[in-house]
């Protein structure tokens, strides 16, 4: 079964509080500052990967728990180049 949009939605929005549905002017990180694309694409994807393998510890699926893992672990490393991006147009901006 599939879960509707705004099903899916409130799953991410409980393991991602910042998470914002598609169509919001902009995504804001936890310390209240904007985020490039790279932080909120690895923030979803960090999200989904929590869901995939929490589904598939419940289901009894070790599959689709590694594969949730290795998403969340994907996701945590997109964030990091989305932070590093920051960092140097940061660096860059203030000379």
């Amino acid at each position: 079964m599939c879960a509707s949009a705004q099903t899916r939605g409130t799953l991410i929005a409980n393991f991602v509080p910042e998470w914002r549905p598609i169509g919001s002017t902009r995504s804001i990180n936890h310390r209240g500052h904007e985020m490039n694309k790279d932080q909120v694409k690895g923030t979803v994807k960090e999200a989904v990967g929590k869901v995939q393998a929490e589904v598939g510890k419940v289901v009894g699926n070790k599959d689709q728990q590694v594969k949730g893992h290795a998403k969340e672990a994907e996701g945590k490393v997109q964030q990091v180049v989305g932070d590093a991006k920051e960092l140097i147009k940061d660096a860059t901006h203030k000379r």
